[in-house]
């Protein structure tokens, strides 16, 4: 096969992302298959056979990191010239979307390895925050559902990647029959029924109803409260409430 990777990272720049990419080619290519390799430029980096580079810029958070530039005068033609079977992406970013986008111009499969919450590196952005976290993974989430196969390191990415949260004001039943076994229901009950009079035997009730509809429809399910402002001076409250959850996952 004749497989094209993209990547956001490589060589001479050291990281677990680029570590795995060479691996990965030495293996592909001892197995013979033919890689590719586009990927960003560096100061001082060696030409190598098959490996092309983008124009890139310094990182102004990391000055080791270059971010490329996805478009050449020289790479559109090149890419038909080599006929890929495949193009395997290392990242959702950048050069990971001028792979997602030739995959489809040439309508061959698009595989992903995801290597890492993208969300956690948000603050070596200049614009963090709680926004740059939800766009990055938006961005995450919904071009892993473009491509044809996405790799996963850990079990932990993998559930992070089914995860669907379901608000107060959802349906959990509705939200559990869409899911089925395929993802992991992220519910949130109510947080007001933390200081709430009765507020325990509402939750308890709110619970029991999500839950019942994650085990009628065999979806899996993290009970997750969120965004809660006030204990009411109490912070017994959160310890009951932890514990009442508890048994009825557990019942």
């Amino acid at each position: 096969m004749k497989i094209g990777i993209f990547t956001d990272s490589y060589l001479p720049y050291t990281s677990g992302v680029v570590r795995s990419i060479v691996t990965f080619k030495e293996e592909l290519i001892s197995n013979g298959h033919e890689v590719y390799i586009f990927a960003p430029s560096y100061d001082n980096c060696v030409e190598e056979e098959g490996v092309f580079r983008f124009s890139s810029i310094k990182s102004p958070t990391n000055r080791d990191f270059t971010l490329a530039w996805p478009f050449s005068f020289e790479f559109g033609p090149m890419v038909k010239k080599l006929d890929l079977d495949l193009i395997h992406v290392h990242s959702p970013f950048l050069l990971g979307r001028l792979g997602a986008s030739y995959a489809r111009k040439l309508d061959i499969p698009l595989v992903f390895t995801y290597h890492t919450l993208y969300e956690q590196y948000v603050h070596y952005l200049p614009f963090a925050g709680t926004l740059a976290k939800d766009i990055t993974q938006h961005i995450s989430r919904s071009f892993s559902n473009r491509c044809d196969l996405v790799i996963v390191p850990t079990a932990a990415i993998e559930t992070y990647l089914r995860k669907i949260g379901v608000t107060p004001w959802a349906d959990a039943e509705t939200a559990a029959e869409r899911m089925g076994p395929r993802y992991v229901m992220a519910f949130k009950p109510n947080p007001a029924f933390v200081t709430a009079p009765g507020g325990l035997d509402a939750a308890r009730a709110e619970i029991k109803r999500g839950i019942a509809a994650c085990r009628k429809n065999s979806t899996s399910c993290d009970v997750v409260l969120k965004d809660i402002s006030t204990t009411g001076g109490d912070w017994r409250r959160l310890a009951e409430w932890e514990q009442m959850a508890m048994r009825e996952v557990m019942g």
